[in-house]
């Protein structure tokens, strides 16, 4: 998990985990007041580093920790008081596929086929031999954490 520090606004110094995994409509809307972003733009406002949202997320992890806070507070803070570091695991990249052992990826042990020789799922299937599609994830990061779920589209 990411994590918010905010050091320099005492008496709300300190580490917190960041967890942007969910949002409660309230926080979706404070985060829209404080910073203007919509829940549908917080993909490409967190790779922006947009820094109205950075106190969005302050005043939201203070408020889950209990804290009493007002954004003025966070405003009125020194330019960089407020840093994400996002979790080393979620940063890092996947390791690479090994290749096949055998180079062929349709024999037994090599990365299509079965050990009996069935093609792997998604060929020579019903649907014309096509893998299915492969569809992102409604997912994005705060560097690497993640967002949840789109809310116009998760809410039905």
């Amino acid at each position: 998990m990411a994590s918010l520090t905010i050091a320099g606004v005492p008496p709300l110094d300190g580490d917190y985990d960041l967890d942007i995994s969910r949002f409660t409509n309230r926080e979706l809307h404070t985060i829209k007041e404080i910073s203007g972003v919509r829940a549908g733009e917080l993909k490409a406002a967190v790779e922006a580093a947009d820094n109205d949202l950075i106190v969005a997320f302050a005043v939201i992890v203070l408020r889950r920790a209990g804290k009493t806070v007002e954004p003025d507070q966070l405003w009125d803070a020194d330019s960089g008081a407020i840093t994400v570091t996002p979790d080393a695991a979620e940063t890092e990249p996947p390791p690479p596929l090994s290749p096949s052992p055998s180079g062929n990826e349709n024999e037994p042990g090599g990365d299509g086929g079965t050990s009996d020789n069935t093609p792997p799922s998604g060929r020579g299937s019903s649907n014309g031999g096509d893998a299915p599609a492969n569809h992102p994830s409604p997912t994005g990061h705060l560097g690497s954490a993640s967002f949840p779920s789109d809310p116009v589209t998760s809410a039905t």
